[in-house]
């Protein structure tokens, strides 16, 4: 899972599914693999968030705080979303 590529939210069914793993990823250690790519998957989901306004409360990057992103996961850096 570690070297999984992250995907691209394009549909529902696929930010469901990726909140669903950022779910089994909330325990993972800062600056491992799992925590990194938690820091990347809130950041993916941030921006999809952002794009389709989704309701007041859902925003994933105004709920989990505190956590750095690294720079080629930055939301300027993400494309297709």
């Amino acid at each position: 899972m570690t070297n999984a590529v992250l995907k691209t939210i394009r549909t529902n069914d696929d930010y469901r599914e990726v909140l669903k793993e950022i779910e089994s990823l909330m325990m993972a250690e800062p600056d491992t693999a799992e925590g990194k790519r938690l820091d990347a998957m809130i950041t993916v989901v941030g921006v999809y968030e952002s794009k389709h306004q989704l309701g007041a409360g859902s925003n994933i990057t105004t709920t989990i705080a505190g956590l750095t992103v690294p720079k080629e996961f930055a939301p300027e850096n993400i494309n297709g979303i």
